[in-house]
């Protein structure tokens, strides 16, 4: 999640802490997935353009077991062509942008 944070002195604590807080975030990912034409997704016009997407996933099965995960403002910030198995594949580099306020990820488990 690229976060930050800094931790606060305290002479009065038994440990000599007072406290930790997050003061900056720099969120990235990372995927690598099937190479499709360039008509179904422009990964390389995506990344010179820098344009955002949302990027969205979900992990588990059935219900009250699904945690879903989507980043609004996605945008490459690396776009490679590899083969794995004789497949093409892209490998993304992203970062995660703010959307509405300080929003970057929105987390929903159904």
């Amino acid at each position: 999640m690229g976060i930050k944070h800094a931790i606060r002195d305290d002479a009065n604590s038994a440990y000599g802490v007072g406290g930790a807080m997050v003061v900056d975030r720099d969120p990235k990912g990372k995927f690598v997935v099937e190479a499709v034409p360039v008509a179904t997704h422009g990964y390389i016009a995506n990344l010179l353009s820098a344009a955002e997407g949302s990027c969205s996933f979900a992990v588990g099965s059935g219900a009250g077991y699904i945690t879903t995960f989507t980043m609004p403002k996605t945008q490459y910030t690396k776009v490679d062509l590899d083969k794995d198995n004789e497949i093409l594949k892209f490998s993304l580099e992203t970062k995660f942008n703010k959307n509405a306020g300080d929003d970057w990820i929105s987390i929903a488990q159904t």
